[in-house]
């Protein structure tokens, strides 16, 4: 959990935020930025486009999030990667902890990802590392339809299993008439 919305404990009470501490970074991140901030001043463009849609990070485990994996005792990894720090993270924590891992894959970001920018390129080469071992290393690979099953299998070269996202609409329809206006 990386955002700042806030927690939603009636599924689940045991979240570890993620900081600063796990994702750091880049030095070359941290001087494209300083530049196309002095460059562009005043002007509303997104310094992360100009480096490929990414602010190159690295993951590492913090001492802290360490502590919270270990008190947690993990059966396995669950993963929706996403993003070079989250593969690279994910990484991370299966070696660390030893446990296997299960990736899911809610849509085809890896053909979109890290396609434009200065850095793209760079980053297009360490998604394909990452994803490449996280495919490899995967003991379940879900998707979201029978489709996807079949092109990732061609795509990737490993077996995936598919299922749609459920949803228990009548809890849903009584939360969401509290938070929102449902038309009929």
């Amino acid at each position: 959990h990386q955002d700042s919305m806030p927690l939603e404990r009636d599924v689940c009470n045991r979240y570890f935020r993620l900081s600063a501490c796990e994702f750091q970074e880049f030095f070359i991140g941290r001087v494209f930025r300083k530049m196309f901030q002095i460059i562009h001043k005043g002007n509303d463009v997104c310094w992360s486009d100009a480096l490929g849609g990414s602010n190159p990070q690295r993951a590492t485990i913090s001492h802290a999030l360490k502590e919270w994996i270990t008190e947690f005792k993990p059966d396995v990894i669950y993963s929706m990667m996403g993003s070079n720090e989250v593969m690279s993270l994910t990484q991370e924590i299966v070696e660390f902890t030893g446990k296997p891992l299960a990736i899911h894959f809610m849509d085809d970001w890896p053909q979109f990802i890290y396609r434009r920018g200065g850095l793209a390129w760079i980053e297009r080469l360490r998604m394909k590392r990452f994803l490449s071992w996280c495919l490899d290393h995967a003991r379940a690979r879900f998707v979201i339809g029978e489709s996807m099953a079949s092109a990732f299998r061609q795509r990737y070269g490993h077996a995936f299993k598919y299922y749609q996202n459920t949803l228990d609409v009548t809890r849903w329809i009584r939360k969401a008439e509290h938070s929102v206006a449902v038309n009929h």
